[in-house]
């Protein structure tokens, strides 16, 4: 499930911390490692799940 935030042109595509680890080829307890760590940065768009934006995925997979 995906979400975005935003709006216009000036948006942002973010999906579940799920979806984050399968993208990076991750499990999900180094996706909230990475995100504590500052690698990763996330919203909690409903107060109480992480939601990753995927362009910023993208270019962490680019640079590994």
């Amino acid at each position: 499930m995906s979400s975005v935030e935003g709006n216009g042109s000036n948006y942002r595509e973010y999906v579940t911390i799920s979806e984050a680890s399968s993208i990076l080829g991750v499990s999900i307890d180094t996706v909230r490692r990475w995100e504590k760590s500052g690698r990763l940065t996330a919203k909690r768009l409903d107060g109480k799940n992480r939601y990753f934006p995927v362009d910023e995925l993208e270019q962490f997979v680019s640079r590994q």
